[in-house]
């Protein structure tokens, strides 16, 4: 049975992993929705925390009316047996649904759909499909069903929210919102702006439930990305979030063009990735009347965003202006940057504005934006593969037998992530170059972040993800020892080597830090050769190898930080167009 992490938005599209989850009762997955065929439908999964409260179950589906014959499909709804409700489906909606604790005994969950009246198109002569249709499926999430009277959740927020605290729990994170004040109920709940935001992909997916308490009128659940911090985004993914901070703005004074709303804060500390890796703000918190703080988050925002692009397209030491970004929580100012990159007139953007001319002066930022040329240098490995590799990995053709490209070496990996791996959800791949392998896991329904620090590959990476709305992953710059996020299975592929000779990292150093980001299993290789043993290089680099580089030495090093440690044998093609000697070892807690 599929494992499902509460806050995930599943989604039950052709193509992506939320099909999994489809027991019987459907028809195949088509573009944009998945129907019911007859008058029953399951869904089925595994709920991975381990629960204490009550679920709020939230799916969005509409009604098959058969051309206005009847008004919406009645619908009831079971949970392991049990009914819960009846909903009235018609349009397409988010529908709610509250599970009791008791009924997920062993946290397993079959959500069962009763369709009353299930209508064939083809009896009444729509078309010649002569499915019996009742509901078509789109998303679902589940979030826990937190009790505000005896919070044991992780507050996240820092210093005074202006709506309401943040919270964190069992992957969830939730914000209670205050009775004082109105501006959500005017900004978010009646007019309808964070279901715009989040269909515009601006913001994540929000739920807002109603609760009874002294301070509190709602709690909003919001669903689950992957916090990346900016400054790690890939060159363009950092331009494209900053575009959605412009845009946000933008259509806030549309709305209210007689009030100052806007975003509060510009700082790094606001963005999510979400889905197939698009940087999304997450803080509806910071939704506020700027008035009384006219430059601060117009500010922050030309510091933290701005200013760093225009640093990158002047192209002067990159890792300098990203390890800046990390030290300076509040941004870049303009005498560092001038300082760094020279004193370019770009550099010198006002971070302040003439009263009443926000909208002017957002449309100035867009236009810097706009006309900056962000093209990284190529390195070494950047041109390792072309996009067409990426379209071949997403495909699955990297995978089929005896593929030329493949070399065996892909399916090796990918079998050995899915057999032995086979309770992994999360991975992370460190030196991803372009993502090939994030591509081939991610395709297999697993969430992954891929890590290097190649600037071009991963741009590379980015513009190809964010035109496939049904690949789960998350990208990041960052070298191997800092990166600080978690996966149940780590990829260290054709890595070890480049750390060890080029980078002076010892064995002990490599194996401890694979151990601190996994929590289950690693797949890594060692390359007997160093860096030399491939086409026009064919004997070892450096040469001689340090004597103390060898198999032996890192599976030993290896060995103090994991159960279990095995040299995995597969089929290689020695032709030295392809051949580079590497030898896969598969490691688990």
């Amino acid at each position: 049975m599929n494992r499902y992490h509460l806050g995930d938005k599943i989604c039950f599209f052709s193509g992506y992993p939320g099909a999994k989850f489809l027991s019987h009762g459907w028809s195949t997955p088509e573009q944009h929705h998945c129907w019911s065929d007859g008058s029953q439908a399951e869904i089925s999964f595994q709920i991975v925390s381990l629960l204490h409260n009550d679920l709020l179950l939230y799916i969005c589906c509409q009604g098959f009316l058969a051309g206005g014959l009847i008004d919406h499909q009645d619908v009831d709804l079971y949970v392991n047996e049990q009914f819960l409700t009846t909903w009235k489906v018609s349009s397409l909606k988010w529908f709610d649904l509250t599970i009791p604790r008791n009924l997920i005994g062993s946290d397993c969950i079959i959500i069962k759909f009763i369709i009353n009246q299930p209508l064939s198109p083809f009896e009444h002569n729509l078309s010649l499909d002569k499915r019996k249709l009742g509901i078509s499926l789109n998303y679902m999430v589940l979030f826990d069903n937190v009790d505000i009277n005896h919070l044991d959740a992780k507050k996240i927020s820092m210093g005074k929210d202006p709506i309401g605290y943040v919270y964190k729990s069992k992957n969830c994170y939730f914000r209670l919102i205050r009775k004082d004040l109105n501006i959500v109920k005017d900004l978010v709940l009646n007019t309808g702006l964070v279901n715009l935001f989040s269909k515009e992909k601006m913001i994540p997916s929000h739920f807002f439930k109603s609760v009874k308490h002294d301070q509190y009128q709602h709690i909003a659940f919001s669903t689950t990305g992957i916090p990346v911090y900016p400054p790690n985004y890939p060159i363009l993914m950092l331009r494209d979030a900053a575009y959605t901070f412009i845009s946000i703005n933008e259509i806030l004074l549309d709305y209210f063009p007689e009030d100052e709303f806007g975003l509060l804060d510009g700082h790094y500390g606001n963005f999510v990735q979400m889905d197939n890796a698009i940087p999304m703000w997450c803080d509806i918190g910071s939704i506020s009347n700027v008035k009384s703080h006219i430059e601060f988050g117009y500010g922050q925002f030309v510091r933290c965003y701005v200013r760093p692009l225009i640093m990158f397209s002047i192209e002067r030491n990159i890792p300098q202006i990203r390890n800046l970004m990390h030290k300076s929580l509040d941004g870049i100012s303009m005498e560092t940057a001038i300082q760094i990159s020279g004193d370019i007139e770009q550099l010198r953007v006002s971070e302040t504005y003439p009263q009443h001319e926000r909208r002017q002066a957002l449309a100035s930022l867009r236009l810097i934006l706009d006309q900056l040329g962000l093209n990284p240098q190529k390195e070494r490995w950047s041109d390792y593969r072309n996009e067409e590799a990426l379209m071949l990995a997403y495909n699955g053709k990297l995978l089929q037998e005896n593929y030329d490209f493949s070399d065996s070496r892909f399916k090796a990996v990918i079998d050995l992530a899915l057999k032995f791996a086979a309770g992994a959800y999360s991975f992370i791949d460190i030196g991803c170059n372009d993502g090939v392998f994030s591509l081939l896991l991610a395709r297999e329904g697993l969430k992954g972040l891929a890590i290097d620090l190649d600037e071009y590959a991963l741009n590379k990476l980015y513009l190809f993800v964010r035109k496939h709305d049904e690949i789960s992953l998350k990208i990041a710059c960052n070298s191997f020892m800092s990166v600080a996020e978690q996966a149940e299975l780590v990829l260290a592929l054709a890595l070890t080597h480049h750390l060890y000779l080029s980078q002076n990292i010892s064995f002990d150093q490599i194996a401890e830090k694979l151990s601190k980001i996994s929590t289950k299993f690693v797949i890594t290789e060692f390359m007997p050769d160093g860096q030399g043993g491939i086409l026009g290089h064919p004997q070892p680099h450096p040469n001689p190898l340090p004597e103390e580089y060898c198999l032996s030495n890192f599976t030993v090093a290896l060995e103090k930080y994991f159960n279990n440690v095995e040299i995995i044998d597969y089929l290689r093609k020695t032709d030295p167009k392809y051949f580079s000697r590497r030898i896969l070892i598969f490691c688990q807690k």
